[in-house]
């Protein structure tokens, strides 16, 4: 593949990588109507203790949606050892 092309690649990725760690910080500030509206038949009938388990759990950079910015920095990763190796070919 073209070096100039998985450049491009790479830094899109990187992109994705940069917004999905952002948007973490954002579940934190959302209310949670707006998360439960999510699910079918929403969440309204959890206590206030439960609704803030799940939006913790949903905000965590591990479980949730932390995997998807942890799926975009592996494939930004591999992709920037792939530039590399092209540019020194």
């Amino acid at each position: 593949m073209n070096a100039w092309l998985l450049l491009l690649v790479t830094l899109g990725c990187a992109y994705l990588t940069y917004d999905a760690f952002r948007w973490i910080g954002s579940i934190e500030r959302t209310p949670f109507s707006a998360i439960s509206s999510l699910w079918k038949g929403g969440l309204t009938h959890l206590s206030v203790v439960e609704q803030n388990r799940l939006k913790h759990q949903y905000a965590s950079k591990l479980f949730g949606a932390g995997q998807l910015c942890w799926l975009f920095l592996t494939i930004t990763v591999v992709l920037g050892i792939f530039t590399i190796r092209a540019f020194i070919a």
